[in-house]
C-alpha cells in the first residue's frame, strides 16, 4: 500500500548522504583463478584486499584451497563454492602476524547485515576476524579461536566470551553483523559440524572493514582457517525510515512523513528519499533542473538513488508531465536515459521532454510504497 506520496518541483533540493549497497565475494570469482593475491579484487562492493607484510613476504601464508582439507577431511557444512575458499596457513611456520584487510565501499548502515563463514581444526596461536568501525582501527567485533581453549568473542557489549570449548576437527561457524541502528547492532555466530551451537549479542558502532589473521599458529596443515562468502544484504522487513528518523531524534510531528522541521519546504518523505539532513536547511544542491534545449527537446536532470537502494527503501521515482495545472498527470511522453553513477548510491537521470505543445509542466514524484 502507499502510504505517502509529495511531488517535488524544479525548485525543490535534491542532496545527500550516501547510503550503502549490498556486497558479495567469494573465492569462487575469477579474480582468484589464479590465487589469492595483494589486491585481487572480485566480487562487487568491497575494496581491493590489502595484504599485510607478513602475508606477502613468505612461502604458502595465503592462498585459495578447499576447506573440507582442513584436517577434518569432511565438512558438514562444506563454506566452499566450486570447491575454493580463502585460505590462511602458516606452511613455513613464521612467528609473523599474518593479517589481510578489507574495507567495505561504504560503511554498513542500519538495516543491512554483513555475514561471512569460516572453517577451523585445531586451535592452537590465534586465528579469527576483526569487524573494525569507522575510524579504521577501532574493533566493534572479533571472533577468534586458538590459545587451545576454544572460540572467543571479544570488543563487544559484555566483554570477551568464550563461545564454545569443545573441540571438533569439523567446524564451521556463520557469523552475522545486523546494523540495527546507526549506533549498532546485533551479532550471531552459528556453529555447524561435529557441535552445533548459536550464540549472540549485541555491538557498538558501524562496520568499515574487516581484517583476517593469523597469529602464532603451528605449521600444521590442520592448523589453516578458512573464510568464504562474504556479503553484505538488506534485512527483510527492516524499517529504514524510522532508523533515519531516529538517526536525526526526529519525534512526534516532526517525524511524519509530511513534515518539514528544517522549514527549507522539503517534506520528510522527500528529504529521505535523497538522504538528506531533514534538521538542517542544505540550500539547493543537486536540484532537479532543465539544463537548456536540444533537438529532443528539453534536457530535465534529475538526481536519485539507484534502483538497489530505492527498492530496499521503499521508494518509487518517476517524471510526470501535464499540459496545464489542471491536467492529469502522466508517466510518458518524454524520453529517459539510463542512469548514470554521480557518487556512492547516487545516479543521475536525464530527460528528454518534447516541446511540441506550446506548454508543458514537468515534476519529479517521489511515492513511498
Amino acid at each position: 500500500m502507499k502510504n505517502k506520496m509529495w511531488t517535488l518541483g524544479f525548485s525543490i533540493v535534491l542532496a545527500g548522504s550516501v547510503m550503502a549497497g549490498s556486497a558479495h565475494d567469494d573465492a569462487s570469482d575469477p579474480a582468484y583463478a589464479d590465487g589469492w593475491q595483494n589486491y585481487d579484487n572480485g566480487g562487487y562492493g568491497f575494496g581491493a584486499w590489502v595484504m599485510g607484510y607478513w602475508a606477502t613476504n613468505g612461502v604458502d601464508r595465503i592462498g585459495i584451497g578447499s576447506a573440507t582439507n582442513n584436517g577434518g577431511w569432511y565438512a558438514t557444512n562444506n563454506i566452499d563454492t566450486s570447491a575454493r575458499s580463502f585460505r590462511i596457513m602458516n606452511a613455513d611456520g613464521t612467528s609473523g602476524y599474518i593479517e589481510v584487510l578489507r574495507y567495505l565501499n561504504t560503511d554498513l548502515e542500519a538495516g543491512q547485515n554483513f555475514s561471512f563463514d569460516f572453517d577451523v581444526n585445531w586451535r592452537n596461536g590465534w586465528k579469527g576476524l576483526r569487524v573494525r568501525g569507522e575510524d579504521d582501527s577501532t574493533p566493534i567485533f572479533l571472533i577468534e579461536v586458538g590459545g587451545d581453549d576454544g572460540t572467543f568473542v571479544d570488543n563487544v557489549d559484555g566483554g570477551r566470551t568464550n563461545i564454545g570449548s569443545a573441540h571438533s576437527d569439523d567446524t564451521q561457524y556463520h557469523v552475522v553483523l545486523e546494523q540495527t541502528s546507526a549506533a549498532g547492532g546485533t551479532w550471531t555466530a552459528t556453529r555447524t559440524g561435529g557441535i552445533t551451537d548459536s550464540d549472540t549479542g549485541t555491538y557498538a558502532g558501524k562496520m568499515s572493514s574487516i581484517q583476517l589473521f593469523s597469529d602464532g599458529v603451528s605449521s600444521d596443515q590442520w592448523s589453516d582457517i578458512y573464510f568464504n562468502n562474504f556479503d553484505v544484504s538488506y534485512t527483510p522487513g527492516f524499517d529504514h525510515y524510522a532508523a533515519w528518523t531516529n538517526q536525526y531524534n526526529l519525534s512526534g510531528a516532526d517525524a511524519a512523513m509530511d513534515a518539514d522541521p528544517d522549514g527549507d519546504t522539503m517534506k520528510n518523505l522527500l528529504e529521505f528519499s535523497v538522504g538528506r539532513n531533514p534538521t538542517y536547511d542544505e540550500g539547493g544542491y543537486r536540484a532537479p533542473e532543465f539544463l537548456g534545449n536540444s533537438t529532443q527537446g528539453l534536457v530535465y536532470v534529475y538526481t536519485r538513488y539507484n534502483d538497489e537502494v530505492a527498492a530496499a527503501y521503499g521508494l518509487d521515482y518517476s517524471l510526470v508531465l501535464a499540459d496545464n495545472l489542471t491536467a492529469a498527470w502522466e508517466t510518458n511522453g518524454f524520453v529517459e536515459l539510463p542512469p548514470v553513477h554521480l557518487w556512492g548510491d547516487l545516479v543521475t537521470v536525464t530527460n528528454y521532454v518534447p516541446t511540441t505543445d506550446p506548454a508543458a509542466f514537468a515534476t519529479l514524484r517521489v511515492e513511498s510504497l
